[in-house]
């Protein structure tokens, strides 16, 4: 979950964040799950800013992370031009649960800059995340975050403002969707979360990790991707929630990311060696199928 990570651009710049290990040293600390020894000693996470004709024109932040995974990374722009950068726990010992929960820590959260303002500190829009892989902010100005389940819940929060008078805390790691989380019983008092707007199980039958969530303008429709090929479309219902509509899977190696251009409508899917349209039919977007269960007990119990 290292390298080229997120690109956002306005009239005059390209923002560009990455991962650099340039001081790194050693070779001690290897990287889980059997993948090839890497140094994560020093690994930063770096935001910079580029010239259209990609000359280097500064460094807006660079943040010091303790793993190669949940790094986070996604960048985008809002309605104002401030520039949105999200940075997951970097999974470190104990789930990272004080910095996380901590305003002077930068994991798990996604912080807003003001481009405007030089050498500004950023602002904390939302915190308590564990792995906000990409999110999305629609015309509206409102921001779609799919948090990155551990071994329970998918997760994806809908932000209805971008200038709140404190930050948002989605709850990690006391709470991974819906549920409190095992060995966090004991949220502190005064934790305020937001509720995801929609979840769904962790298991390889629905989906492993959320890769995207992105609010399709002309069709009325939250879309989301999942890592084992899962797409979805939500609608939001008169009653205020959100629903799934359909689901289609694809092959695997084709789903890691979304992206989508507000202008033309263009749809995109990113694999891991190819860039895909997605076109929707609307006549999908007009069927309401749903199921809802109201604390039904089944025969077997």
């Amino acid at each position: 979950e290292t390298g080229l990570l997120g690109v956002a651009n306005t009239s005059e710049s390209i923002y560009v964040s990455y991962t650099s290990a340039e001081d790194c040293k050693s070779n001690k600390n290897p990287s889980s799950h059997g993948r090839t020894k890497r140094c994560v000693d020093n690994l930063q996470l770096v935001l910079k800013r580029f010239s259209r004709q990609m000359n280097d024109t500064g460094t807006i932040t660079k943040i010091g992370i303790s793993a190669d995974w949940h790094v986070g990374g996604n960048v985008t722009m809002d309605n104002q031009g401030k520039l949105y950068l999200g940075i997951g726990d970097a999974h470190a010992p104990n789930r990272n649960s004080s910095a996380v929960q901590e305003l002077e820590s930068p994991v798990g959260k996604i912080l807003r800059f003001d481009l405007d303002t030089e050498y500004s500190e950023p602002d904390v829009v939302a915190m308590g995340m564990r792995e906000p892989w990409k999110f999305s902010i629609d015309s509206n100005n409102r921001m779609y975050i799919g948090d990155v389940g551990s071994d329970k819940f998918e997760s994806i929060f809908l932000l209805e403002n971008l200038y709140p008078e404190k930050p948002y805390n989605l709850g990690w790691p006391y709470f991974e969707g819906p549920n409190r989380t095992q060995g966090y019983p004991d949220s502190p008092s005064e934790l305020v979360r937001l509720w995801p707007i929609y979840w769904y199980m962790n298991t390889y039958s629905l989906g492993l990790a959320i890769v995207g969530s992105i609010y399709v303008e002309d069709l009325d429709v939250l879309i989301l991707a999942d890592v084992l090929g899962w797409l979805r479309l939500l609608k939001k219902d008169t009653d205020g929630r959100w629903y799934e509509i359909y689901a289609q899977k694809v092959p695997v190696e084709m789903a890691y990311t979304l992206g989508y251009d507000r202008k033309s409508g263009l749809l995109l899917l990113g694999g891991r060696s190819k860039v895909y349209e997605l076109k929707i039919d609307d006549r999908v977007t007009r069927f309401q199928s749903q199921v809802r269960l109201c604390r039904t007990t089944m025969p077997s119990g």
